[in-house]
């Protein structure tokens, strides 16, 4: 496989750390967004590379500000013995811990625009992959970045997207009471450090009501939405319902989505949430900029 580097990009917005794999200008660049709290951006490093390298292809992968240096899971999120090393010697509690402010899921947003900022201008097509949260993000800097920089911008894929809407407009909504269960546990303070659960739940609020309110500013893509929801209970994937790719796929009204029926969960591995049974060379067909669907909704079986 490729050597990988570990990056750090400054902007005015944040400062943003990750993975990159391959050469850090040329043909493609794949930017890989991780959702909540993270833990992707590892398990497409594991699962994924080295088949991903093709010629003339760089992956970066985003570890999130917030993310913990020093507990008993720093190893498995940030997946690179030298950063460890280098924030043990530095006291390093969390990644951006030099920021003017603590990570928040709203600086999570912002990440994307931070690598394109940094790394987009350097390859002549680049590609933007999410998975869960990870795709709130890609669609919130789309909506809400300089269209200038995503002049070279060939393809977005949405992996089991948090990207619906929310009805009732409160932060009472069933998906944010989920999501407030997921933001108030013992399981997530373990790994990251990412501000106040009411604060987020309002941002995740602002940014769902942004992305279908503003959805005519999103680029000129076509995206490719993948979401696992297969024919048996332990197909589903419980974490992210499939409407919340159809909202997004209604509001936005191009693109298609792909119905995942392979994915189940993978003892030691992963949740269906985590897509643990992709294949390699259907992440790479996604991947292609001239991929297509055949259907604005189709399965795959």
């Amino acid at each position: 496989m490729k050597a990988a580097q570990w990056l750090k990009f400054e902007s005015q917005r944040q400062s943003v750390e990750g993975k990159l794999f391959g050469p850090s200008q040329g043909r493609q660049l794949v930017i890989y967004q991780p959702g909540f709290p993270g833990g992707a951006a590892r398990d497409l490093e594991e699962w994924h590379m080295p088949g991903l390298l093709i010629e003339g292809r760089s992956v970066f992968t985003v570890r999130h500000n917030g993310t913990i240096l020093d507990g008993k899971h720093s190893a498995y999120y940030i997946n690179c013995p030298e950063r460890l090393e280098q924030a043990k010697k530095t006291s390093e509690h969390v990644l951006g811990q030099t920021n003017k402010s603590p990570a928040t899921l709203k600086t999570w947003l912002e990440e994307p625009l931070c690598v394109l900022e940094s790394l987009g201008s350097k390859f002549d097509e680049v590609i933007l992959v999410g998975h869960s949260f990870g795709c709130l993000s890609l669609a919130w800097s789309l909506l809400t970045g300089p269209k200038a920089l995503f002049g070279n911008i060939c393809k977005v894929v949405f992996l089991a997207g948090a990207l619906g809407r929310i009805r009732s407009g409160t932060i009472d909504d069933p998906i944010l009471v989920d999501w407030r269960h997921h933001l108030d546990c013992d399981w997530i303070r373990e790994r990251v450090e990412v501000g106040d659960v009411e604060d987020n739940l309002k941002t995740l609020l602002e940014a769902s009501n942004l992305i279908h309110r503003d959805i005519d500013k999103f680029p000129d893509l076509e995206p490719i939405l993948l979401h696992p929801w297969g024919d048996t209970p332990e197909s589903l994937d419980v974490r992210i319902h499939i409407q919340e790719s159809i909202d997004f796929l209604l509001s936005l009204n191009k693109g298609c989505l792909i119905v995942d029926k392979t994915q189940k969960p993978v003892p030691n591995k992963g949740a269906v949430h985590d897509l643990p049974n992709l294949k390699t060379e259907f992440l790479n067909k996604l991947l292609e900029p001239s991929f297509k669907a055949e259907s604005k909704i189709t399965a795959y079986s």
